[in-house]
């Protein structure tokens, strides 16, 4: 039975962190070329800040990818992170760590949130290739406009990561 010391739980750890750090190493060298461009382009700006906020999100729950959750560990976990909030004012890493539970499907949730404001108004009519980058890329109906869940997390990450990798291509080839 794999747990989470097994190598073979380890590997697409690695392998998504990769990924998610090449993408923010593209949005850092958008900003880097195009400094003036983004800061003064408000649509510009947007859609860089929610490609940064996704790729920020995704980069935190890479690693904290769950397996074999049951929802009594959901609920237990989410008590506990706000518990650690109310008498400690104060979250780290490791308590992401300890209660991964929650924060993973947390991280994972925002970064799908993210990637949906290109899909809805008023963006997806100031930036329709957004939309058209996030369809090409195969796997909308999967992340942004799911009809069918996907319980497997390695899985919900991996498609993500697709569907970001797409929008900051073209956003680049944009800019």
């Amino acid at each position: 039975m794999a747990t989470n010391h097994d190598p073979d739980q380890l590997r697409p750890i690695i392998h998504n962190r990769r990924a998610v750090q090449e993408i923010a190493l593209d949005l850092f060298e958008m900003i880097e070329d195009k400094e003036e461009v983004i800061a003064n382009d408000n649509a510009k700006r947007r859609m860089l800040m929610l490609a940064a906020g996704a790729t920020f999100s995704l980069w935190r729950a890479v690693p904290l990818v769950y397996i074999n959750r049951k929802p009594i560990d959901n609920v237990t976990a989410t008590r506990s992170y706000l518990e650690q909030i109310v008498r400690h004012n104060a979250i780290t890493y490791s308590d992401d760590t300890r209660t991964r539970v929650w924060t993973f499907g947390y991280y994972l949730s925002n970064a799908r949130y993210r990637l949906r404001e290109f899909c809805i108004e008023p963006m997806a009519s100031s930036w329709p290739n957004g939309r058209r980058a996030l369809e090409a890329s195969g796997v909308l109906d999967k992340v942004i406009e799911p009809r069918d869940p996907i319980y497997n997390s390695a899985e919900r990450v991996r498609l993500t990561i697709v569907a970001l990798r797409a929008l900051v291509d073209e956003l680049r080839s944009q800019l």
